[in-house]
């Protein structure tokens, strides 16, 4: 599949992503799957994400090389309807919530934000209180976010 996203932050420094375990959306889980295959890599690896099982079923550990990421194609722009830029990424084999999430931040010229993205979406609500993402900036800044 073509790479359309990639690292939103632009540097030679690394950032990273790491969530603790927790339970999660199952509908989302294709969307997660789906990054690995657009996501063109800063760092020469082959995948945006590590998915791994938690200590249960429903439960998953995410590793990520970066945690903004921003759209590289040039044929949208944030002048167009949101739902065209959706049925057009469809279109072209995009799954349903990846090009939700793509299209959204064209219009809104934001990058796509996993840590908004886990804790809105694909975190179960009864987890978030029990989770937390640590992110690691380019510069060497780390902060943890307690999802509540």
């Amino acid at each position: 599949m073509k790479k359309i996203l990639r690292n939103a932050l632009k540097g030679d420094g690394d950032s990273r992503m790491s969530v603790t375990e927790f339970r999660y959306n199952f509908e989302y889980l294709d969307f997660l799957k789906e990054l690995n295959s657009i996501y063109e890599s800063y760092c020469g690896s082959d995948h945006l994400l590590s998915i791994s099982s938690g200590g249960s079923s429903n439960t998953i550990i995410i590793e990520a090389e970066a945690y903004l990421l921003e759209y590289i194609g040039s044929e949208f722009d944030a002048s167009m309807d949101i739902h065209v830029i959706e049925s057009q990424l469809r279109k072209q084999g995009i799954e349903y919530y990846t090009a939700e999430f793509i299209a959204e931040s064209i219009v809104t010229n934001k990058p796509v934000n996993l840590v908004d993205i886990i804790q809105n979406h694909i975190a179960s609500a009864s987890q978030l209180s029990a989770c937390h993402i640590d992110i690691t900036d380019r510069d060497g800044n780390e902060e943890r976010i307690v999802l509540s």
